[in-house]
């Protein structure tokens, strides 16, 4: 007898323990199927799938993107809007978020992979409003081993101050598409993660920094990555919340600086774009961000002496 699981998330669910292998001439041609799209298929795990990828993502997708690349029916979703395909998951800091606090009691308490990112899978044909709309690739990844070392540059001879000043240029690859590097001239255009009450007005939860840019990532389709620094505590947005009636969430593009506050702008009217995502997605994401710990866990490991 043998037992048969489903990552579901982050967690390990056992569906049955009479469940039996199929036989290979089965196993075969459910891979077949699985492999038949005209563009390509997911690789990942799926019920029934005995060796995959081991894919750490979580993902809503449209029926349309599914049915070209083969995803699994349980990450296709109507209700997602304004994207073709969201991948969202956890990913370390190395740039001072993930951090460690020794307490009171001698116990060491970290917070780890500090870091939410989403991946969002786009029309290439969307023609979405950027400051650098030339740019067709840019990379903004911080893992590198450098950010755990604190220099003492005086702050006028430091990247940013150069650039704004003309006497730094940076190189291919690293400049936003979306956005403007070190905000000069100015911030560019942003996106930002937002609750939308019923009466389709925002209520702002959190910039979503562009930290990646593929153009083209497949025939029609960019691939843009967005990460924020402190997930913990992101959608739980109080008691004003409910009351307001927000009961929906989206990721949405905007110019910076606006001219209006959140509350002012409605959904999707007053943005360059709005991406809805599901209710059913948000949960999970929710529950992925709320394994790193409280709000007073991130903050206490910020209080060292």
């Amino acid at each position: 007898m043998k037992l048969s699981a489903v990552v579901v998330g982050f967690g390990l669910v056992v569906l049955s323990a009479c469940a039996q292998q199929p036989d290979a001439k089965t196993y075969q041609e459910q891979e077949k199927r699985w492999q038949s799209c005209p563009d390509g298929y997911y690789s990942g795990p799926r019920p029934g799938r005995l060796n995959y990828n081991n894919d750490k993502y979580l993902w809503v997708v449209t029926p349309e993107f599914a049915k070209r690349f083969c995803m699994p029916e349980q990450m296709v979703d109507p209700e997602l809007k304004g994207a073709e395909a969201v991948a969202f998951k956890r990913v370390p800091s190395e740039d001072g978020f993930d951090r460690c606090a020794v307490l009171e009691d001698g116990k060491t308490r970290c917070v780890d992979d500090g870091v939410g990112r989403f991946e969002l899978y786009l029309k290439s044909d969307l023609k979405l409003p950027a400051a650098h709309p030339e740019v067709k690739f840019f990379d903004g990844e911080r893992n590198h081993s450098y950010w755990h070392i604190t220099t003492s540059e005086p702050p006028s001879e430091m990247p940013s101050q150069r650039y704004r000043k003309g006497l730094y240029s940076l190189p291919p690859g690293t400049i936003n598409r979306f956005g403007n590097p070190y905000h000069h001239p100015d911030a560019g255009y942003q996106f930002i993660l937002t609750g939308i009450q019923r009466s389709n007005y925002g209520w702002g939860l959190g910039a979503l920094p562009e930290m990646g840019f593929r153009a083209e990532w497949t025939t029609g389709i960019d691939l843009l990555t967005l990460e924020t620094r402190g997930m913990i505590g992101i959608f739980d947005i109080g008691p004003r919340g409910p009351q307001a009636g927000v009961d929906r969430f989206a990721i949405v593009l905007t110019k910076m600086p606006r001219d209006k506050h959140d509350s002012e702008m409605r959904v999707p009217e007053d943005y360059a774009h709005a991406i809805y995502l599901p209710k059913r997605f948000v949960t999970q994401v929710k529950a992925a961000v709320d394994q790193a710990g409280t709000w007073n866990d991130a903050i206490r490991t910020f209080r060292q002496p």
